[in-house]
């Protein structure tokens, strides 16, 4: 069975226009995909903690023993076996939630996620053919040189051979010359057509 890995980073729950937008996305994709698993990682409650400097070390030694298969990359070997993965979270300080970028830390591990060639590129080593981004805004960033969270994930995309990463976002919706409802309905038949074709 094929497996979708939703890792949901809104930590307001059910008050997040993030998560609101990434479900409409998931009910209509699983109606079309039924026979599809979905992994679910609600990151708020999982209490994920930065890699301090002697975990680092720790677990350095074990990347280089190739010794995977202990708890300590389990989520790593989760996100690389995930044939899609869907990613959910709102638009804060620029880029996201520290949550996601605690998770992203997890799962970037050296010989899981990716290798490194003999020149010293990056090889990817994700299974996943496409990564979706869901997020929204307050403001209007798209394009913007202050917009770091998408650009980074299309960095680590490209670092996890993760070959089409999508967004859908809703932005502007803090901005109160604009009609936030009716900028979230547009955001929302988006999600619909994507769902389709994901």
């Amino acid at each position: 069975m094929k497996t979708l890995l939703f890792i949901d980073g809104c930590v307001r729950g059910g008050q997040s226009r993030t998560l609101a937008l990434t479900e409409r996305f998931l009910d209509r994709w699983q109606a079309k995909n039924p026979d599809w698993a979905v992994e679910r990682l609600t990151l708020d409650a999982m209490g994920l903690r930065p890699r301090t400097g002697a975990e680092i070390e720790r677990l350095g030694k074990l990347e280089r023993e190739k010794s995977f298969d202990g708890p300590d990359f389990a989520l790593a070997r989760q996100f690389a076996a995930a044939d899609k993965i869907l990613l959910a979270a709102p638009f804060w300080e620029l880029s996201f939630p520290a949550a996601v970028k605690v998770y992203l830390e997890h799962v970037s591990v050296v010989g899981i996620a990716f290798r490194y060639g003999a020149d010293g590129e990056t090889i990817g080593m994700c299974k996943a053919d496409k990564l979706l981004f869901v997020t929204t805004r307050g403001g209007n960033y798209d394009g913007s040189e202050f917009e770091c969270g998408w650009r980074q994930i299309v960095g680590l995309c490209g670092m996890y051979g993760i070959g089409e990463p999508l967004l859908l976002r809703a932005e502007g919706l803090d901005d109160v010359r604009n009609d936030a409802g009716a900028l979230l309905a547009r955001a929302g038949e988006e999600a619909d057509a994507l769902a389709e074709t994901f």
